[in-house]
């Protein structure tokens, strides 16, 4: 099976290329013996864009029969979705992580058209959390309510909770540990399986010790909006893919990184 992580910062369009570069895999592979009709490939690629320009959650509902959408953020969500009690597709839908809001006092959630600026980023509420809990656990319930978006919540379970607790491999960890537990996931019927959202260096570097590729998708223009990316100065990804304004653009460069996949 061939291990292909996709990274970069938040909104630079990581889940976009998971999914164009899935579908252009599963294009060369049906027609693995014949000679690619190249503006053949060039109107399926407008259709894919336009796909998941009108539905960007499409990549966790498409199935195809060689390629597997996966992430290493599905347990840290699991894990929030049970100590919140919350929506599934809101831990899923990057709109509800951006407009929920979370009170950590009593766990309770709420959406928001226009989000409260009292909201604080998972760096805040650890240094918050610390100073709280010197002298032992806080009792939250005796104190002003602490507000975080629902995407803020889930960056301050995984990284400064879990990993900080357990270690930075805590999730790779977990990942391995869970594998024989989903055979339909992990099972020999897909070639191809698109890490489309990498996160940390422990991920990356899971992909790449299984012999795996990295693809740095940037955005020119994009403003980065990570809590923490502590691999910004990785240089060894294998590709790095440009966002310009027209996604059909990126189907000649997609392309190539599939078939040299492949």
């Amino acid at each position: 099976m061939s291990l292909i992580g996709i990274r970069g910062h938040r909104g630079s369009g990581k889940k976009t290329v998971a999914y164009l570069l899935g579908q252009t895999i599963e294009y060369l592979a049906e027609r693995s013996n014949q000679t690619i009709d190249i503006e053949e490939f060039r109107e399926y690629f407008k259709l894919w864009c336009k796909d998941i320009c009108e539905n960007e959650d499409i990549i966790y509902n498409i199935d195809l029969k060689r390629v597997y959408f996966d992430s290493f953020g599905d347990a840290p969500r699991i894990h929030v979705k049970m100590l919140l009690g919350c929506n599934t597709d809101w831990l899923y839908s990057d709109y509800m992580k951006d407009h929920v809001v979370v009170c950590l006092n009593d766990f309770t959630c709420k959406e928001y058209d226009e989000v409260p600026s009292s909201v604080k980023t998972a760096a805040e509420v650890n240094k918050l959390m610390i100073e709280k809990s010197k002298n032992g656990p806080a009792d939250l319930s005796k104190e002003e309510p602490i507000f975080m978006t629902l995407r803020e919540f889930i960056l301050y379970f995984g990284i400064f909770v879990m990993q900080m607790g357990f270690g930075k491999n805590v999730w790779v960890k977990s990942y391995k540990a869970n594998s024989n537990m989903f055979i339909n996931i992990f099972n020999e019927e897909y070639k191809y399986r698109i890490y489309m959202d990498i996160k940390s260096i422990s991920e990356l570097m899971f992909v790449k010790d299984s012999g795996g590729v990295i693809i740095n998708v940037e955005r020119p223009g994009h403003k980065k909006k990570d809590t923490e990316l502590s691999f910004n100065n990785f240089q060894d990804d294998d590709y790095k893919i440009k966002i310009g304004p027209k996604l059909e653009e990126l189907a000649d460069p997609i392309l190539k990184i599939a078939r040299d996949i492949i």
